[in-house]
């Protein structure tokens, strides 16, 4: 049975192999494929004793999804007619067992699984012989421009039929040329860049368009691999930022239903070492497009018109490759405010300006092209450039408080090898008024400390050592920068905070006397809404909004630092004066409270040439300080400020107080001398606040032996 069955596929393969095309009916011999699907056939004939009728149902499923696809299924019909009528006369004498049965189904679901195989790796082939086909054609395009004696770079001007474009050669004149057949004739528009053979004067290819060597070096410039978490203490920029960047670029669907039409940009704005450029990198680096990193002071040119040209250049490039993210810093080069007088050069920056406000007017909202600008002086920008439609969001960037400077010095201190515990909360607290580049400059001169050190590793004293140096520096710098204000009188106080500050609301006066009617509002709101200035005998509420006391609120430590400084030295307490009795205590007072008096007239006459905004009362003697504050803190507040002044430093407990009578909370003594003031006062001052806590104990528990005395006194009295 069974070599009748391959005497008979023999003969089929012999037809198949010798008379393809006649038995077919096609033009091409039978493939490879197809070969493959009849030996499937041809060994599954073979164990038919296996099988059963179940087999017949599950070989005719099999024959239409193999072979009725090709224009060759001629062959396979006819042989798989042959196979089953024999093997349907054959059914009823063969009856094979299960365990065949099983083998010759895994048999087939095998051959099913290699021909699937099979096709896949066919497909494969099929794609890599395209790519070898294209790169074949641009090989032998490239040996024919090698081998030709030149070509003429053209521009195409207009398409007359299908075939002829005219086109204007560089040298002048003009031609109606031919194009090849491999070229895309849709992508020959106006203005498009081609290459012309030298003789035929055919379009041999199309050109790109052609870049300043300026911008191009501008394009290779890399944001690097910076991402998000790179950057610490500002969550809330990094949002606003991708809220305006990067989400018109990654979906634009969502603003076509909201139907609002996203920003095209916007502004940067701090001090410098913030993070302006950096925050632009890491926008650049994770939307992976490409990016144009702009220093404004370098597009101006001394020739007329070649600034313009240049933003021309730089807006096309962008439009070409998108998507294309434009940072321009240092925009305040040529963004500075237009006027009617200057000179020449003066007048051709506001040309530069006019033509970067036309580019920006130019380009699709909804395009793939987004402009971030950065600069350190917002006030000189030009109206015109910040209106909506062209910057759509201002984004500041401040100096990081706290939080976000103990947030920047790990990152910074992340990859330093390290030895120990290094208490980073500490080191902030030193670091009033760091940005974050003096924050890396921290960790730079910790390093280097380690190294002249001869160590392979970083400390905490290190750390501190180094927060030190940068703060010394910083002092210098805010030195040189500071100008002490004086006023003379009242109006010109009112004048020069009109002037420098517009946004002051109004100027009020209060004297001595009706200043305690002033605190009769709410603390907070009279907190957030007023700063105060002293001339003479009158004290001056300021109103300002929340936002610009806020910001006057930054330099507070720095300045109360500088008026330490000028006093002197902090005096230490006189341990003597806790060991006497009482009555050797209360003759002490009186000393002390002559020399507070003494210190207040220097702080009153200091004042007025050490006045700052938002300071508080430097010029109120201690009587009328007292008399006010005891309507505005509890005896819990009071309690230390009281002690504070009559046995530690005149000078700390002055500045202690004003610090703590501008804060909207009431934290214990502890935790208010944790303070950055006052870990730069002591640190410089050696003053010892473990020792001055053991004396103010001390004197504690005299006042609670005092107390009992006086009520046992009571008592023998009544008794």
């Amino acid at each position: 049975m069974q070599l009748n069955y391959r005497m008979h596929f023999c003969m089929i393969e012999q037809n198949i192999t010798t008379e393809g095309k006649h038995l077919t009916g096609c033009s091409e011999p039978i493939s490879n494929s197809e070969l493959i699907g009849f030996n499937i056939v041809r060994k599954a004939v073979c164990v038919w004793s296996a099988f059963t009728l179940k087999i017949d149902v599950v070989l005719n499923c099999w024959h239409q999804k193999m072979y009725n696809v090709t224009g060759k299924n001629l062959i396979m019909t006819e042989i798989v007619k042959s196979v089953d009528v024999e093997m349907m006369m054959n059914v009823e004498s063969e009856k094979p067992g299960d365990e065949m049965h099983e083998q010759a189904i895994e048999e087939y679901r095998r051959k099913l699984a290699e021909y699937a195989d099979v096709e896949t790796r066919l497909k494969e082939i099929r794609i890599h012989v395209n790519s070898l086909k294209e790169e074949y054609d641009k090989t032998e395009n490239d040996l024919k421009a090698l081998q030709s004696v030149g070509q003429i770079v053209g521009e195409v001007l207009k398409q007359l039929t299908e075939d002829k474009f005219i086109v204007k050669a560089t040298n002048g004149p003009r031609y109606v040329v031919g194009c090849r057949r491999s070229i895309d004739k849709k992508k020959l528009i106006q203005g498009t860049r081609v290459a012309l053979d030298m003789t035929t004067l055919t379009i041999m290819r199309q050109l790109p368009r052609e870049v300043d060597p300026l911008v191009y070096n501008m394009s290779h410039e890399d944001p690097g691999d910076i991402s998000y978490t790179m950057i610490g203490g500002l969550a809330e920029q990094i949002r606003q930022l991708r809220e305006v960047v990067e989400l018109p670029l990654t979906n634009p669907d969502l603003f076509i239903r909201v139907g609002i039409d996203p920003p095209k940009g916007c502004l940067l704005y701090g001090p410098p070492g913030t993070g302006k450029t950096l925050l632009a990198r890491a926008v650049a680096s994770q939307l992976e497009c490409n990016f144009l990193k702009v220093v404004s002071s370098a597009i101006v040119d001394k020739y007329i018109g070649e600034s313009a040209r240049m933003i021309r250049e730089m807006f096309n490039y962008a439009r070409d490759h998108q998507p294309c993210i434009i940072f321009m810093d240092e925009i305040d080069a040529i963004g500075g405010r237009r006027f009617s007088e200057g000179t020449s050069a003066d007048r051709e920056i506001q040309r530069t300006l006019m033509e970067l406000l036309n580019q920006m007017d130019g380009f699709d909202a909804l395009g793939k092209v987004k402009i971030i600008m950065a600069t350190n002086r917002p006030d000189t920008l030009d109206p015109a450039l910040l209106r909506p439609g062209r910057l759509d969001r201002k984004i500041e960037i401040p100096l990081p408080n706290e939080q976000a400077r103990l947030d920047i010095i790990k990152i910074h201190a992340k990859p330093i090898t390290k030895k120990g515990i290094i208490d980073f909360e500490s080191v902030v607290k030193l670091s009033d008024g760091f940005s974050g580049a003096d924050l890396r400059n921290v960790c730079t001169e910790a390093g280097l400390l380690a190294i002249r050190g001869e160590r392979d590793y970083v400390t905490e004293e290190d750390f501190m050592k180094a927060v030190r140096k940068v703060g010394e520096a910083k002092k210098l710098e805010s030195k040189l920068d500071y100008k002490p204000p004086y006023f003379a009188t009242v109006g010109d106080i009112a004048s020069l905070i009109r002037k420098e500050h517009q946004n002051v609301c109004s100027v009020q006066f209060y004297t001595c006397d009706n200043l305690r009617y002033a605190y009769s509002a709410p603390f907070e709101s009279l907190l957030k809404s007023t700063f105060y200035l002293r001339i003479n005998d009158s004290v001056h509420l300021v109103q300002v909004p929340p936002d610009f006391y806020e910001k006057l609120l930054e330099t507070r430590s720095t300045d109360v630092v500088r008026l330490m400084e000028l006093f002197g030295t902090a005096q230490k307490s006189n341990e003597n004066t806790i060991t006497e009795n009482l009555k050797l205590l209360k003759e002490e007072l009186q000393p002390l409270e002559n020399k507070l008096q003494i210190l207040s007239e220097k702080a009153r006459l200091k004042s007025k040439r050490l006045m700052w905004l938002g300071l508080g009362f430097l010029g109120i003697q201690a009587g009328i300080l007292a008399r006010f504050t005891w309507w505005e803190y509890s005896w819990d507040v009071m309690e230390p400020v009281t002690y504070f002044v009559t046995y530690g430093s005149m000078l700390f407990s002055y500045c202690y107080f004003l610090l703590t009578r501008e804060s909207n909370e009431y934290p214990s003594v502890d935790k208010r001398l944790s303070m950055s003031f006052t870990y730069k006062a002591a640190d410089r001052h050696g003053f010892d606040f473990k020792r001055y806590n053991e004396l103010k104990e001390n004197c504690r528990q005299l006042e609670e032996e005092l107390r009992q005395l006086r009520r046992q006194r009571s008592m023998i009295f009544k008794a």
